[in-house]
């Protein structure tokens, strides 16, 4: 059975990268490729979110485990790393996710330097917006990826366009998708507004 579930897990995760990858080649602007894209960006969204979390909760538990060798006169242990593939919640069930490796692993730095103070939130938030920017823009999405979403909520910080900085894609949750909800019932939500 544990075959089973390992052969599983790498279909999983194979099929999430073939979806990402297809739904940033897909040539063309019918609905059901809009509703392809979207299932894809609200995933990767999710993703992104996820990896910036595990950036902060790791290194919370790496740096406590740091101290803790250095008092005991241990060597320190190996520092973290992001999951490459995450696991969320839809309206189907648990679903695997990709996002490139290098969008991952800046959310998960970005993530751990907020943990550890050495930004603050709005500098973070802006951060990994950048980083929803270009998946939104890779993924050809009509409007951009709000990523952090509950971190905004907690700082009460939604930039305008006039506040934005030169990207080229704009992160107001007026304009951008986002949800505080899973990717799938937002995923839902666009399907039954077309």
């Amino acid at each position: 059975m544990a075959l089973f579930g390992k052969q599983q897990s790498r279909e999983n995760k194979e099929t999430a990268k073939a979806e990402y990858e297809k739904a940033c080649e897909l040539a063309g602007d019918n609905r059901e490729i809009r509703a392809m894209r979207m299932r894809i960006g609200l995933r990767a969204r999710a993703h992104i979110d996820k990896s910036f979390i595990e950036g902060a909760e790791k290194t919370a538990v790496y740096d406590e485990a740091c101290l803790r060798a250095v008092a005991a006169g241990r060597e320190k242990p190996t520092p973290p790393k992001v999951t490459m593939y995450q696991k969320v919640k839809s309206a189907s069930g648990e679903v695997t996710t990709y996002i490139p490796e290098e969008i991952a692993e800046e959310a998960f730095k970005i993530g751990a330097k907020y943990q550890l103070t050495e930004i603050e939130a709005k500098p973070a938030i802006d951060l990994v917006q950048n980083l929803a920017n270009t998946t939104s823009y890779e993924l050809h999405l009509d409007e951009p990826l709000v990523a952090v979403y509950f971190l905004r909520e907690e700082h009460d910080y939604f930039p305008t366009d006039e506040q934005e900085t030169d990207d080229p894609v704009s992160s107001s949750p007026e304009q951008g998708v986002h949800s505080s909800g899973d990717a799938e019932t937002q995923e839902k939500s666009n399907r039954d507004d077309d």
